[in-house]
């Protein structure tokens, strides 16, 4: 599903914290364009699990993959780091509310963050995911557009303060997310 050697590609970039963005060249494109067609329905605002959705086929294989050993040696040669001792939960945001986009840290839990967008195309001032030096949505030096097939992964840590002007309205997103420790079930 990702053409693998074009994500291991990638290259860390240290400001405004350590992250790297990619398009939708990471992609094999026919997964890609079959994925975008069978991205979840929801109409619910916020943050939802596979579990609270009806996932195709092609979005179970994918995120079977994203549990696999496959996605976790390509993540640790990007990011630097050994993740041996971490697990992957996924979810999903379809539909973006007015309190959404708020400027935050992700827990300390998380390790590392991937988020992946699915919108064909996006000609909106807003809900542009933005890196920020400081908790201010101003202060900014990374703007995302959340088209089909971008994204951006970056380590947590308590300066990695990110965020985006307030949408209201369709806004696919994957949300990957590197967790210490083992899953629980």
């Amino acid at each position: 599903m990702l053409d693998e050697s074009t994500f291991c590609r990638l290259r860390l970039s240290r400001e405004p914290f350590p992250h790297v963005t990619h398009t939708s060249k990471v992609f094999a494109s026919d997964s890609l364009t079959r994925l975008a067609q069978e991205f979840p329905e929801a109409s619910a605002e916020g943050y939802l699990g596979p579990q609270d959705l009806t996932l195709s086929r092609a979005w179970n294989q994918w995120l079977a993959y994203l549990k696999s050993a496959s996605y976790r040696s390509a993540l640790e040669r990007i990011v630097e780091q050994d993740l041996t001792d971490t697990h992957v939960e996924v979810g999903f945001r379809t539909v973006s509310g007015a309190s959404e986009g708020s400027i935050h840290t992700d827990i300390p839990q998380k390790r590392i963050t991937h988020l992946i967008y699915w919108n064909q195309e996006w000609e909106y001032p807003t809900g542009r995911l933005r890196l920020l030096r400081s908790p201010q949505i101003d202060d900014f030096s990374i703007e995302v557009v959340p088209t089909l097939g971008t994204g951006v992964i970056f380590l947590v840590s308590e300066h990695s303060f990110h965020g985006f002007l307030p949408f209201v309205g369709v806004r696919k997103v994957l949300q990957i997310n590197t967790m210490n420790g083992p899953e629980t079930i």
